[in-house]
């Protein structure tokens, strides 16, 4: 009998994949539509259902921060936003059938994002919906909301993963280190177009493209290799977080500064200057965190500081014209006057911009402008713009990217969502501050990285550059990955340690060492 069971279910398994292979072949007969990508899609992900249900958060740490895109998509939407949903799905999954109750609420952090979530469903739906051109919508704008809905599922989806602490260091390494695929953009270039099929998963906007003046018909020549310099944010962000500045700056160990500065100089071969800002951003306000401000670090870095821009400087031209674009924002930089020309209209062109928008935000301070766009207009203003009709910038203000921290969200989303977000960002920081205070010892240098980080990029965002609808991811992620760190109960540690001194102190009072006297 066993021996029929089990030759009834090999043969009707043989069916089964039969029938599954004989289906996937018919449809990848046809796979540029979009039924067929779609089906094939779903069929793999079922098979690999039991995968995804046991290492979903390992999924979701890889692709987190890193390019992959899935191009069956529509939209080829970034990878994140899938394996947050599905990362999220399968926790309450797990907290409904096998009563893991893994989820550690933190208020702080949680209200404002659920807060947060309420504003821009109920603004979604006074300013015309969620549209999905991509999916033959009327109108656009729908991927920055499901941008926002992932940045919020991400966070939860975070919260209900608790590794050990021996762990915590090496999931955080890995959560930066995926930014290096960005130069994967870069290779598959250079490789030709036989590789040109890897762009299915990596976006090809980054590939290094030849940059023109904005204000001119020629070109400048400056190739700017912009996943290049996500990689090198990447690896300098490895190293404050693995080393810690003290680390950096350890003199006996010189090849630590050494590779952090060799990666912060490939950093700046994308041009952007804003990279160059961020950078010390964060290095400074880490070295202050540390306490290192009155040691004698602070003058070896002032005085690395004079002699590399004495030393560098005055032959800055020599240099590639995207690196000169990067350190144009230095007074003294002798750089390509073209090059100068270019950031500087690029800075021009977007305080014009703020000129114009300015008034328009004054009247969305309660009821937020939100994202829906009629892809109508888009296209009649870039198309002006070509002619000559229009401003240069007009184009940008009608898709929402003001390339302004506050302006991205206050429009959009009006008082309300900044607000939010403010709330999100003080919560986030007091939650950390505490951990960083009270939390495990053994994690106080990640605390510190974190708190660090979070205090550069809500700067960063305020005023330098900043979006909101791809920036909530980064906050968001932060604040998932140090509430997985810690927990919920920040002061167990400080709790644990004062419980034991009580015990301690009791079991050396006179009538204790009376009572152990007496029963001896």
């Amino acid at each position: 009998m066993d021996d029929r069971n089990q030759l009834a279910r090999g043969f009707f398994t043989f069916l089964a994949c039969t029938g599954i292979a004989i289906l996937l072949g018919y449809q990848l007969a046809t796979p540029l539509y979009l039924k067929s990508l779609a089906l094939v899609g779903l069929t793999l992900g079922l098979l690999c259902l039991p995968i995804l249900m046991k290492h979903h958060r390992l999924f979701l740490l890889l692709s987190f921060n890193s390019a992959l895109v899935v191009f069956f998509l529509p939209g080829a939407l970034p990878l994140w936003v899938m394996t947050s949903f599905i990362s999220l799905g399968f926790s309450i999954l797990e907290r409904a059938t096998a009563g893991r109750k893994s989820y550690q609420h933190v208020a702080s952090i949680a209200i404002p994002l659920i807060l947060m979530t309420i504003i821009i469903l109920v603004t979604s739906k006074i300013s015309g919906g969620i549209g999905f051109r991509a999916m033959g919508g009327n109108s656009a704008g729908g991927k920055k909301y499901l941008f926002l809905f992932s940045a919020v599922a991400a966070y939860f989806a975070f919260a209900c993963f608790r590794p050990p602490p021996q762990q915590a260091k090496r999931m955080l390494i890995l959560y930066f280190a995926v930014g290096i695929l960005s130069v994967c953009t870069h290779i598959i270039y250079a490789l030709g177009p036989p590789f040109y099929f890897l762009f299915n998963f990596f976006p090809p906007e980054m590939a290094s493209l030849a940059e023109l003046e904005f204000g001119g018909p020629g070109s400048t020549g400056m190739v700017r290799y912009g996943g290049l310099s996500s990689a090198g944010v990447a690896l300098c962000m490895m190293m404050q977080l693995t080393f810690g500045i003290r680390g950096l700056l350890d003199f006996n160990k010189p090849w630590r500064i050494s590779f952090y500065v060799l990666f912060a100089v490939l950093s700046l071969f994308g041009g952007f200057r804003s990279l160059l800002a961020f950078l010390i951003l964060a290095f400074t306000i880490q070295f202050i965190f540390e306490g290192l401000t009155k040691t004698r670090y602070t003058f070896g870095i002032i005085a690395a500081a004079v002699f590399t821009m004495v030393l560098v400087l005055p032959f800055s031209r020599a240099l590639p014209l995207s690196f000169q674009r990067a350190i144009s924002l230095i007074p003294f930089a002798d750089v390509d006057p073209a090059i100068r020309m270019n950031a500087e209209h690029s800075t021009n062109w977007r305080i014009s911009m703020w000129k114009v928008v300015l008034p328009e935000a004054r009247e969305h301070l309660w009821r937020g402008k939100g994202y829906a766009i009629n892809p109508m207009d888009l296209h009649l203003a870039s198309e002006s713009v070509r002619r000559g009709y229009m401003e240069q910038f007009e184009p940008a203000m009608i898709a929402g990217e003001y390339h302004s921290g506050p302006l991205s969200v206050s429009i959009p989303f009006g008082l309300p969502g900044a607000a939010c977000l403010i709330w999100l960002w003080w919560g986030t920081w007091i939650y950390l501050y505490r951990c960083r205070k009270y939390g495990d010892p053994r994690l106080r240098s990640l605390n510190t990285f974190l708190i660090s980080y979070l205090t550069a990029k809500a700067i960063f965002f305020v005023f330098a550059y900043g979006s909101f609808s791809s920036d909530l991811q980064v906050f968001t992620g932060l604040a998932g990955m140090a509430v997985a760190m810690n927990g919920a109960d920040i002061c167990a540690w400080k709790k644990k340690e004062e419980d034991e001194e009580r015990k301690l102190r009791e079991s050396t009072t006179p009538a204790t060492q009376e009572a152990q006297l007496v029963s001896t």
